[in-house]
């Protein structure tokens, strides 16, 4: 039975296709980021993710292995592996990066829309500090509503 709260899976059809190790660091710590795995959970074993994934055991143990190495988790003998106490920097890291995937599909479609990087950011500030209202008009305005930059399609 699984202890993460997100069961981990493996991307096929990823563009940028990531080894299966750096699949499963980033999706442990994008959960870590964002707080849906918390200090001392504990992680599912080495042989635990193998079956579950259908993955080879060098693999998650190479995974665990970075994760340890980033100060993500904490492994000790017979006990598993847990979530380690994650000082401020590091988590503001892991936001970021996890920022960064989530971010890249939308980057690409704005860059391929030729919408210049300060409206998209315009944009990006208006959607969280109003997460209910509609950001269209930032996007395709240069902050101005009555004077478009683009006419919307």
């Amino acid at each position: 039975m699984s202890s993460l709260r997100v069961p981990l899976y493996m991307e096929e059809d990823e563009p940028e296709r990531l080894m299966k190790h750096q699949q499963i660091v980033n999706q442990i710590a994008d959960q870590v980021a964002l707080g849906i795995l918390r200090e001392g959970e504990r992680l599912d074993t080495i042989a635990d993710v193998e079956a579950s994934l259908e993955l080879s055991h060098a693999t998650v143990a190479k995974a665990y292995a970075v994760l340890q190495e980033r100060g993500i988790i904490e492994t000790a003998r017979r006990k598993g592996s847990i979530i380690a106490s994650i000082p401020k920097a590091l988590r503001d890291e892991l936001q970021r990066d996890w920022a960064s995937r989530a971010f890249r599909p939308i980057a690409r479609e704005c860059l391929l829309a030729r919408v210049t990087p300060d409206n998209v950011l315009n944009a990006l500030e208006h959607i969280l500090r109003h997460p209910g209202k509609s950001a269209i008009a930032n996007i395709y305005t240069n902050g101005d509503a009555r004077k478009p930059s683009r006419q919307l399609p």
